[in-house]
């Protein structure tokens, strides 16, 4: 998002920084009664009933709190997510892995690993069962050992990333209807915001269909980042979804010595790869490891 001036950005972070924060609070009052009034859930909830399918969420806002309003209206469902998110949750979210293996020993839920092939079996037996399936849509990990063939490009934000298409392609397989769904936070209370249902048409073509719908799914999200940008977990990684793409990549060294301006340019590094990011346009230019090093001390530690 170029247009916000460099002199919001620190707030900008400092805000990020809270939403992180109360993402964790969030999962303390799983086992009890939420504190904020939750507007919109028993609209989409009858929405649920009438149309099972699949619910596609965002790293967006009380994220986290989608699981327990599934949980507490005791609706079977399947959640979808890589391995190591659930390692990183021992540690973040200690309180929503209880609730989730309470829930899974009363019999409404179970936990798939997207990156194991038998996890795919079991889900097949849990839709066939009438089981709900909640997917994060925007959830990036692995992205980067994934084949070509599992990811599908988008316009998003005025650039062109890649992002997986697993939800689409479940949709499409099983012909279940997509909920596109996100929990906005706002000073009083959580907005639940509802997308326009999305399902396939008979005869559309697979192709036709999951490029479509990947893209409608991240457009959907794009109107609540220009207002609400604090509120999207992914920003630390949005430079790995355009890199991915190849067109933003400059592959030659930047030339003569690095810029001084820190607010025009940042820095990031990809496993053992060294960038400079040029923020107006989001190029890219290698930069060897000791002058990332030197831009990293002179912008960002402090003394």
């Amino acid at each position: 998002m170029p247009t916000i001036p460099p002199d919001q950005h620190v707030v900008l972070f400092e805000q990020f920084q809270l939403a992180q924060h109360l993402n964790g609070k969030d999962t303390t009052y799983f086992v009890d009664q939420y504190p904020l009034p939750i507007h919109g859930w028993d609209s989409f909830l009858t929405e649920l009933q009438r149309h099972p399918g699949i619910v596609c969420t965002y790293h967006f806002g009380a994220y986290q709190l989608i699981n327990y309003l599934l949980i507490k209206a005791k609706m079977r469902f399947a959640l979808l997510v890589a391995g190591e998110v659930k390692a990183k949750w021992h540690r973040r979210f200690p309180h929503l892995l209880t609730a989730l293996q309470k829930a899974e020993e009363d019999g409404y839920f179970e936990l798939l690993d997207a990156n194991d092939r038998s996890s795919l079996r079991r889900l097949y037996a849990r839709l066939a069962q009438g089981f709900l399936l909640l997917i994060y849509t925007d959830g990036l990990e692995g992205i980067h050992t994934r084949k070509r063939e599992d990811l599908q490009s988008v316009s998003f934000l005025g650039q062109h990333i890649v992002v997986p298409k697993g939800a689409a392609q479940l949709s499409y397989t099983f012909g279940l209807p997509i909920h596109p769904l996100l929990a906005l936070r706002r000073k009083e209370h959580i907005a639940l915001i509802t997308g326009e249902r999305i399902e396939p048409d008979e005869g559309v073509l697979k192709k036709s269909y999951i490029q479509e719908t990947t893209h409608r799914l991240f457009h959907f999200l794009e109107p609540y980042l220009h207002h609400w940008p604090e509120q999207w977990t992914n920003w630390p990684h949005i430079h790995g979804m355009l890199a991915e793409v190849g067109t933003l990549l400059n592959g030659n060294k930047w030339d003569g010595d690095p810029p001084e301006d820190s607010t025009a340019y940042g820095i990031y590094c990809l496993e053992d790869r060294y960038f400079l990011l040029r923020k107006h346009d989001y190029m890219s230019f290698v930069l060897e490891k000791e002058d990332f090093e030197m831009l990293f001390d002179s912008w960002h530690r402090k003394h």
